[in-house]
């Protein structure tokens, strides 16, 4: 007598794993179906694309969904709308995939206009330095004629 073995599989990569929020991440993967050393694309089936924070892994938010195509593969592109470390996986029809670690960075502060005025000051003071050099200059000149 020989047992029957089926496996459903679903994989999951992602273009990057560190960005800044409201940049775009996409999500790719696959979906296979294996029996007996056999194996087929699952097509056409509906991808959910999740994430959880790891400190409240019960709270888990789907924030995208794709189809896979004839060979299995799904693409999701999420532009990114929470900051921190997000637990991201997909599931589809019950069987989920293993989970990858995204970190979500706020967007830098601009650069601070303080260094621009000290050169703008500084260049000032070094035009006036000469020009009051150049004055010297010119009268010293006149002087001694």
């Amino acid at each position: 007598m020989s047992v029957m073995s089926e496996i459903y599989t679903l994989s999951i990569k992602s273009d990057k794993t560190t960005c800044i929020i409201g940049e775009s991440i996409t999500f790719t993967g696959k979906f296979m179906y294996y029996w007996n050393g056999h194996s087929e694309p699952v097509v056409g089936a509906e991808i959910g694309l999740y994430y959880y924070f790891p400190s409240n892994p019960w709270n888990v938010m789907e924030i995208g969904s794709g189809v896979t195509d004839s060979d299995g593969n799904y693409q999701i592109v999420w532009i990114t709308d929470k900051i921190g470390d997000l637990a991201c996986f997909t599931r589809s029809s019950g069987v989920p995939s293993d989970t990858l670690l995204i970190s979500v960075l706020p967007k830098p502060p601009p650069p601070s206009p303080i260094p621009w005025k000290r050169l703008i000051l500084c260049l000032l003071a070094i035009l006036s330095a000469g020009g009051a050099t150049y004055w010297y200059y010119k009268k010293s000149k006149k002087v001694s004629k």
